[in-house]
């Protein structure tokens, strides 16, 4: 194995373990399933025993008098995102694993804010907890901020909450004022919101164009695949359009013109009936005065190879996957949507009123992804298959999600400052049904989860804290091996290898992120239930026990512990037999070489886990609080450090 294939396994490796306490909170991931279900326990097995046993040539290696030998990679590369320096390792024999690294945040963009703030996050078999808090010093943009989220679940409710009030400094708009209120109420099939919204557009770049007045009420049904749109509406004209409203003929023409226009493209027919025309012309403007019905036929085979394009173009997923998703889209039945909106020179009034059905499909086009996307593991694909199971209880237990809110965002020229007041509530109905119809499914209960973000402007320094904590186990590994998956194709082999060494269960992790004076500093570690083999076998060449990595600058130094390499006292010449030596190797010999080759300090990193006994579980109680609510609140520190680290396997290493 070269030196690039060490640094992408024990990077990988440390990653996976070091940001267990990242996991999704849908419960702590079994390894082994994982391997299982892939169908890589044999094969993934073997092709790590392999590597290891042809591994590449060394630079250097340091060969005891017990016959155990560490060889040490050299891997020069270029600095292309946040400069750190770091050690990361693993070991075997303690099942403990460790990073400690430290970045300069000069090539970071951050507005030129000076920012400071700390993380912490615990990971056990049976919690996820975690807090953190962020100061940005006198941020430009600024003047006033209040911010308030909670989420709490429990076996018996569900309820979330968001309160903001904030001005900030801006000196264009599109809009002076946008105001909007409503509610939406979801079920395991159907979907209905109803709302206002008022605008006011900036008079900004509005000049001399002409702003004309309209008021329009749409009525979209379906009929049995067949579209109906009702329309009525009244809105003057201008003079550059007056002939295509001129008489009811004209009228008639211009709307089959506009709705063809529509329908051909997607491959059907739209019939119009025009139900009344009056059109009035005193001479410097007209008023229009329309009402129609156009029925759209044959249509959603168009629509879902329309969507499908957009889908497949504007985002990550691919031709099958886009075709799912458009698919079951199409397949949603309209009950109503109806839409009322008035328009008054600059100001626009919208009400709206919609109800969807059979929205559940939707929801299993995702299971159809993850089962047959080849970027997604088997493991987490299974995970999606809960969604069928949890949709079926939804609907016994006639669960209901809703959610209101109320906001205003008003800006004033004059200030250049922009107000933002906003509300949103939202709470489930019969969610204690809903935990019983999944009992009777088999499924587990859903996690006790409690999270908190606050965040105020005082003293001139923007302030964010935040808190979570959930019931469910979160050491597991699949969330960051799905991450990996997503973020770096090219090192799928190195991910394989790295997943199906991790076979010991995680008792904890803890991860430690700090924010100040120009510099991160990430520290995070993780301990095994039981000592972990980094082979699962046994090779010609011994066993690996340990992997780590320093680095400094455009440089990291990999070294590899291997128990057994040689026979007690082995000679010049059988250290020179070895395959992971070749003529440039630099050879030590036992007795020849008296220096401190890296480790993972023991009692340092049990400290750190407060963990005292490998037979007791981390000292820790569960009051801290997972990533979800740092990714929001934390950005400053917790970004940074993910992004840092994501840069660390792809900047240096080809790929396999």
């Amino acid at each position: 194995m070269t030196a690039r294939r060490y640094a992408s396994v024990v990077l990988v490796v440390l990653l996976v373990l070091s940001s267990g306490g990242m996991a999704y909170a849908g419960g702590q991931a079994d390894v082994a399933a994982i391997a299982d279900t892939d169908g890589t326990t044999g094969p993934v097995t073997d092709e790590l025993v392999t590597q290891l046993d042809d591994g590449g040539e060394a630079d250097d290696v340091y060969v005891d008098r017990s016959g155990d030998a560490v060889f040490r990679y050299e891997d020069d590369h270029d600095v292309t995102g946040v400069p750190i320096a770091g050690e990361l390792g693993v070991d075997a024999g303690t099942g403990l694993v460790h990073a400690l690294y430290t970045g300069d945040l000069e090539r970071v963009t951050l507005s030129d804010r000076d920012v400071r703030g700390n993380a912490t996050t615990w990971a056990t078999a049976e919690s996820v907890t975690s807090t953190g808090a962020v100061v940005v010093d006198d941020p430009d943009d600024v003047r006033s901020l209040s911010a308030d989220l909670h989420h709490v679940r429990t076996a018996e409710t569900e309820s979330s909450s968001l309160d903001v009030d904030a001005t900030v400094t801006n000196d264009t708009q599109p809009y002076e004022t946008v105001e909007t209120e409503g509610a939406l109420e979801t079920t395991a099939t159907t979907i209905e919101t109803e709302g206002t919204m008022q605008t006011t557009v900036s008079n900004d770049g509005n000049e001399g164009s002409a702003v004309l007045d309209a008021q329009r009420e749409l009525t979209l049904t379906e009929t049995e695949g067949t579209i109906h749109l009702q329309v009525s509406e009244t809105r003057t004209v201008g003079e550059w359009e007056r002939e295509r409203w001129a008489s009811e003929s004209d009228a008639r023409a211009s709307l089959e013109n506009q709705y063809d226009e529509v329908a051909i493209p997607l491959g059907g027919d739209a019939s119009l009936t025009l139900e009344s025309y009056a059109f009035e012309d005193d001479g410097s403007s007209g008023t229009l005065e329309l009402a129609y019905t156009v029925t759209f036929e044959d249509v959603r085979e168009g629509l879902a190879d329309a969507l499908t394009r957009e889908l497949r173009d504007d985002t990550d997923l691919d031709e099958h996957e886009a075709r799912v998703i458009a698919d079951r889209f199409v397949t949603t039945s309209i009950e109503e949507v109806r839409v009322n909106a008035t328009q008054r020179g600059l100001e626009t009034d919208l009400e709206w009123d919609i109800e969807l059905y059979d929205t559940g499909t939707l929801r299993l086009g995702l299971v159809e992804i993850a089962r047959s996307s080849d970027r997604v593991a088997d493991s987490w694909a299974g995970r999606y298959e809960e969604a069928e199971t949890a949709l079926e209880a939804e609907q016994e237990a006639q669960l209901r999600r809703q959610t209101s809110w109320n906001s205003s965002v008003v800006h004033d020229p004059d200030t250049e400052r922009t107000s933002v007041d906003t509300v949103v509530e939202s709470s489930a109905e019969n969610w204690e049904r809903y935990g019983t119809a999944r009992a009777d499914r088999g499924m587990d209960p859903v996690p006790e989860t409690r999270a908190s973000l606050a965040a105020a402007y005082a003293d001139g320094d923007l302030e964010t804290q935040y808190n979570y904590e959930t019931e469910t186990g979160g050491a597991g590994t699949a969330a960051l091996e799905q991450a990996l998956r997503f973020g770096a194709s090219d090192l799928g082999p190195m991910i394989d290898v790295a997943i199906a060494a991790i076979d010991d269960e995680i008792r904890v992790t803890r991860i430690d992120t700090t924010v100040d004076d120009g510099t991160v500093a990430f520290e995070s570690a993780a301990a095994l239930a039981d000592g972990t083999s980094l082979e699962s076998a046994a090779t010609r060449s011994g066993e690996t026990t340990a992997i780590h990595a320093v680095t400094a600058s455009d440089r990291t130094d990999v070294y590899v512990t291997i128990e057994a390499a040689f026979d007690g006292g082995p000679t010049a010449d059988e250290i020179r037999d070895h395959p992971r030596v070749g003529s440039e190797t630099t050879v030590y010999e036992p007795g020849e070489w008296d220096r401190d080759l890296p480790s993972i300090d023991v009692a340092d990193v049990e400290t750190f886990l407060e963990v005292t006994d490998r037979t007791t579980e981390s000292s820790t109680d569960s009051t801290a609080v997972p990533p979800v609510p740092a990714l929001v609140g934390g950005v400053g520190v917790v970004a940074l450090v993910v992004s840092s680290l994501f840069w660390l396997p792809w900047r240096r290493i080809p790929g396999p």
